[in-house]
């Protein structure tokens, strides 16, 4: 069984993120970029840390965007106290979708698309409900 834990633009489940864009980012933009997203499993499945520990969620990057550019929290107002580069831990178990929001600094950034960054989970299995 494939797993149906993902990311989604929208709480629908209707627009999985399949690269993260980063829209927007231009020499002058003076503020950072902020993107509330979805992370979860499909309708009817409970996913869960395979360790019992809480999910984990991180930035990764095999381009030139360092981890560091990006901040992520379950609010908002919780982005502004978010180490830069930390991960975001979640419940241990999931039957829904939670809201977490992504910031990007955009003040190292150069004008243009940022490929080869992804958002990574820690190990989770899943089941049906």
């Amino acid at each position: 069984m494939s797993l149906s834990f993902a990311l989604y633009y929208d709480a629908a489940r209707t627009q999985p993120v399949t690269q993260l864009a980063l829209a927007g980012i231009n020499d002058a933009l003076a503020s950072p970029l902020q993107q509330r997203l979805y992370v979860g499993p499909a309708a009817g499945v409970r996913t869960m840390s395979t360790d019992g520990q809480p999910i984990r969620l991180s930035v990764v990057s095999t381009g030139d965007v360092q981890p560091a550019a990006f901040r992520l929290a379950l609010t908002q107002a919780d982005l502004s106290s978010a180490v830069p580069g930390a991960d975001l831990a979640l419940a241990a178990q999931l039957d829904d979708l939670v809201a977490i929001w992504l910031q990007v600094d955009c003040a190292g950034l150069s004008t243009g698309s940022h490929a080869g960054l992804t958002i990574s989970s820690s190990e989770v299995k899943e089941v049906s409900l």
